[in-house]
């Protein structure tokens, strides 16, 4: 696997609280990554220290072959970062603000810019304090895109968005992360639109790393399975590698599944058993799996 990023051992405190626990993971090229968290897990953070705005107390970062750390300006040039917050001065003209973000990209792409103005419908003599949230949403990625990044990093892109502007900007994003072949690295904490556009998936909590993987992969293996058995359960079934967790329920149990879901399936068919189906999982209940948030009613 060719990474995009690689994370390896991160640690981060902010005085006596520590932000980032071991963080190890890696991004593959041409993936679309959701980072994914609570409010407060550590996303930003980690942002920070992958663009080289911020130093991790210990661990290493790399981003497309370059020290995140020890070469920031060179990495900057090639990744295209959208912050949650992005400050323009509100009286310049969108053409005036292109042109001050051009002279930072020595592969600015000019026709590439106006070509994205046109299609989020951005005319270039409008002024910033014009824009509405969503609008300035599209002009940062516009920004961001105009000098043909190899990455994309962005950090909670569409909070704060309505419906219809959050829909507009990841439709958006999908398509031009298609059409240029780059990465797409994306922190948030709303599940819709990872499932919407992301291919691969790492859920953060507490600054501690839960699970990394293909979203598909982990939609398919982290399942929950009633079974009620016949007599006593075989202790060497529910031990299985792959089982995450085993908890009563009534006269059953509710088996939580990580991996080998096809292998653990069959085995339990093979149990004496009065009851076996599968409960229905979506991307909420796994992520409230590995954060161990479940009755909290809190995402």
């Amino acid at each position: 696997m060719e990474k995009a990023i690689e994370i390896r051992g991160v640690e981060k405190r902010f005085g006596q609280r520590l932000v980032l626990r071991d963080v190890s993971f890696a991004v593959p090229r041409g993936s679309v990554f959701g980072f994914v968290g609570p409010n407060g897990a550590g996303k930003t953070t980690a942002i920070r220290i992958i663009l080289g705005l911020l130093r991790p107390d210990s661990g290493s970062v790399s981003v497309l072959g370059l020290d995140s750390q020890q070469q920031p300006i060179a990495l900057r040039r090639l990744v295209g970062y959208v912050a949650e917050e992005s400050n323009f001065y509100p009286w310049m003209r969108i053409d005036e603000l292109m042109g001050f973000h051009a002279s930072f990209y020595p592969r600015w792409d000019e026709a590439r810019a106006r070509e994205l103005l046109e299609t989020f419908n951005l005319h270039p003599r409008t002024r910033v304090r014009e824009l509405s949230k969503g609008m300035r949403t599209q002009l940062v990625l516009t920004l961001a895109l105009a000098h043909r990044p190899e990455l994309l990093v962005l950090d909670e892109p569409t909070s704060g968005l309505d419906p219809v502007w959050r829909r507009r900007f990841l439709q958006a994003l999908a398509r031009e992360a298609t059409a240029s072949g780059a990465t797409v690295f994306f922190s948030t904490h709303i599940l819709s639109d990872v499932e919407r556009i992301a291919d691969w998936i790492a859920i953060i909590h507490q600054g501690s790393l839960r699970v990394v993987r293909p979203l598909d992969d982990l939609k398919y293996n982290q399942r929950v399975i009633r079974v009620v058995f016949q007599g006593s359960p075989p202790a060497d079934l529910l031990a299985a590698p792959g089982i995450k967790a085993v908890e009563r329920d009534g006269q059953g149990y509710l088996i939580t599944v990580e991996d080998n879901f096809d292998a653990i399936y069959q085995s339990l068919q093979k149990a004496p058993h009065f009851v076996l189906e599968q409960v229905e999982q979506d991307l909420e209940n796994i992520f409230l799996d590995y954060t161990g948030e479940k009755g909290d009613g809190n995402a």
